[in-house]
């Protein structure tokens, strides 16, 4: 058992910053184009509420962006790499009030937003390279270089999973019994969180290495991307993979929206392509986005599926928009 015990910021490692002033310039669509990172990024998230966008970056920071001030960045933390690392993954919370953040040096924080106060997750001592909420808002998860770790937020408690590879992509069940990691060995591996075991191991899902998986949320389906170039389809019934949908370089995040009527893949091809999922078995490219200039890293829809953003090496966070794939700006 480990206490969730609340730090300020300093405490973490993480230090608050106001946001300096940064270059911009206004498209015709209302959103403000920001010279943003200074170097690649890592991860982004949109809020279910759709006001806030979050980004990480190998520059040591984290900014959020306030949607409905045209992409303002509000907000920049910055972590201490000698203390957290870079921060390499944020989500924010269901209802919208809180942002996790998964450090290279194992920190784990998670930041209340009104109040910009962190609670410190123990137990982890290596790159949080993925962090999840649970859709209740009780857990967080994390997928490491070493472990998959859990922590219920309400009952102060955490826990392992078992697995002796590292953990690229962890996506909750929608009914959030389970737990699914995209390994490194090529796995894609489904754990039961009620019992800890490991219930489904797709031991060939991606040779050379899977880097991210998701759960569909209407259920019976998980996705996942990888080294191979593919995007692997596995139908929970079957309990087979019934499809194969590819990129020309390696798949390194894939995600649905909340309605689970739209699926996105962000390539190391530097493209991002969106499908349409009316049947989960079979879905139908809708669009290939062009735009990034290295590997597209993170992608994430705005709640009502209109917007996509995504995440890039190329140091840039940029706004889609699904039903035509044009491009809205860059934050």
């Amino acid at each position: 058992m480990v206490s969730l015990l609340p730090y300020i910021a300093v405490c973490c490692g993480i230090t608050l910053a106001a946001t300096t002033p940064i270059e911009s310039s206004r498209f015709s669509n209302g959103y403000v184009g920001l010279l943003s990172h200074k170097l690649e990024v890592f991860s982004v998230a949109w809020s279910s509420n759709g006001k806030f966008v979050a980004s990480s970056s190998n520059d040591n920071t984290i900014k959020v962006y306030d949607m409905g001030q045209a992409g303002k960045a509000i907000l920049e933390l910055k972590t201490n790499p000698f203390v957290d690392g870079s921060p390499v993954s944020v989500a924010f919370s269901p209802d919208s009030s809180k942002l996790a953040i998964g450090c290279g040096r194992g920190r784990v924080a998670v930041m209340t937003l009104a109040t910009k106060s962190f609670t410190l997750l123990r137990g982890l001592d290596r790159v949080a390279k993925s962090i999840r909420f649970s859709h209740d808002g009780r857990m967080v998860a994390v997928g490491s270089t070493t472990k998959a770790m859990v922590w219920d937020l309400a009952a102060g408690t955490s826990f392992r999973l078992p697995t002796d590879a590292a953990v690229e992509s962890i996506d909750f069940s929608p009914d959030d019994r389970a737990l699914a990691g995209a390994c490194d060995d090529g796995h894609v591996r489904v754990w039961e969180l009620s019992t800890r075991l490991l219930r489904i191991d797709i031991e060939n899902a991606h040779p050379g290495g899977a880097l991210a998986v998701a759960f569909a949320p209407q259920g019976g389906f998980l996705y996942s991307g990888g080294e191979d170039k593919d995007v692997a389809i596995y139908d929970l019934a079957l309990n087979s993979i019934v499809k194969r949908i590819g990129h020309d370089d390696a798949v390194k995040t894939v995600a649905f929206s909340a309605d689970g009527k739209y699926f996105a893949s962000g390539s190391a091809d530097k493209k991002l392509r969106i499908f349409t999922t009316g049947d989960l078995a079979d879905p139908r490219l809708q669009t290939t986005m062009i735009g990034h200039t290295d590997e597209v890293n993170s992608v994430a829809f705005s709640p009502g599926a209109k917007a996509l953003v995504s995440g890039s090496k190329d140091k840039t966070v940029r706004v889609w928009e699904v039903g035509t794939g044009k491009l809205r700006g860059e934050l």
